[in-house]
């Protein structure tokens, strides 16, 4: 597939780089302070941005690397900026009207295989909204409900006996985030099993942060849990399951979870995967999830167009169930639309879908902390809907 770089991008403006540290954690998904750098952008912001057409003329520079769709010389050279200012390594990705408005996939990893754009790369919690599908196509089912609480799944958890499986999937059950001193309980010497059996028991003698459905409180406890309880009820690894259920069905080729690529999946192949030593089984659920900017895209398409689950089920999940953090289940409302920022290791991502306007707007990278990342995609979310 080509690699290109559509004008959409013009003249951005990403934070101050140099006073913005990557912050990501190899053990964890993103946490909450990911989710304060969000803020609804109004609609007079938007019309207030010019707009810049798409339609353009074909052009490749073969030193610079970089592939771009570009009318103005000007736009050209500045996009040529932000990409070799910030050495942007990851991918770009936008949709509208159901069309590619803009790709961009560049970097070199550390085996020397240039980055594509079938290149998977880690997506940190972007991850959530895949376990909540999960949880709500069970529901569908009839296997769950997510008015269940966790004493019929976990009888031994009795600090935690009352929480509902919805206040998981809406960050409010007040279960703590992973915490310091888990890493002595998990090893990637150990199976998957032993991990997922050793982090339940050590969050299972934890008292909870605040009573149930008391605040919202962001934490990746939650969707490890959810998806520990899918494992209970299919009898499928949570991996497993999301392939069969979620990437298959929607063509998803490039996207698998880092359990897989532990295990050298044949989906990885050419995967963008340093500098993380994420142990087996820690991000189930929660931050597992490696793929690609079109493949998100044919997520949140499927997702949204009731193709894996139903739209009543997608209703639940992009209600506000926490005003002022403006969270459904595994999605944030922002921007007149939904979507998740995610960072683990030393990459970040954002996925955003704008269902009214019908546009995409999909980004990880490598090289962009979280607040840099947060602030590129509003700039773009701005370009698209203008």
């Amino acid at each position: 597939m080509k690699k290109i770089l559509v004008v959409i991008l013009s003249a951005l403006i990403l934070c101050t780089a140099s006073a913005c540290a990557s912050s990501g954690s190899s053990e964890a998904s993103d946490t909450a302070s990911a989710s304060s750098a969000v803020s609804t952008v109004s609609s007079e912001e938007s019309k207030a941005e010019e707009s810049v057409q798409a339609s353009a003329v074909y052009e490749e520079d073969e030193e610079e690397g970089i592939s771009l769709i570009c009318e103005d010389s000007e736009l050209k050279t500045e996009l040529e900026d932000i990409v070799n200012q910030f050495e942007y390594e990851g991918m770009i990705y936008i949709t509208k009207g159901g069309k590619t408005l803009a790709e961009y996939a560049g970097g070199e990893p550390e085996d020397g295989i240039a980055v594509d754009a079938e290149t998977p790369m880690p997506v940190g919690s972007v991850s959530k909204q895949f376990c909540a599908a999960a949880i709500l196509k069970l529901q569908e089912e009839g296997k769950l409900s997510i008015e269940d609480t966790l004493s019929k799944y976990y009888p031994e958890y009795t600090i935690g006996k009352d929480i509902k499986l919805k206040y998981m999937l809406s960050n409010r059950s007040g279960i703590t985030n992973f915490f310091e001193g888990m890493e002595k309980g998990i090893s990637n010497d150990y199976t998957y099993e032993q991990n997922s059996e050793n982090i339940k028991k050590m969050l299972f003698e934890h008292e909870l942060n605040s009573e149930p459905d008391s605040k919202f409180e962001y934490s990746n406890s939650n969707f490890f849990l959810l998806a520990d309880i899918l494992e209970q009820i299919t009898g499928e690894k949570y991996e497993a399951y999301i392939r069969k259920n979620f990437f298959e069905p929607l063509g998803m080729t490039h996207t698998g979870t880092i359990n897989e690529m532990l295990d050298g999946a044949s989906f990885a192949k050419g995967a963008v995967y340093k500098k993380i030593d994420s142990q087996r089984g820690l991000t189930k659920g929660a931050g597992d999830i490696l793929s690609t900017g079109e493949d998100i895209t044919l997520w949140l398409k499927g997702l949204s167009e009731g193709k894996i689950i139903s739209q009543d089920s997608y209703k639940l999940m992009t209600e506000n169930y926490s005003p002022g953090n403006d969270y459904g289940y595994g999605l944030y409302l922002v921007y007149n639309g939904v979507g998740h920022p995610g960072a683990i290791g030393q990459y970040t991502a954002y996925d955003f879908i704008n269902t009214d306007k019908d546009f995409t707007v999909v980004i990880i990278s490598s090289t962009l902390d979280t607040y840099s990342l947060t602030n590129l995609v509003q700039q773009l979310i701005l370009k698209v809907s203008s």
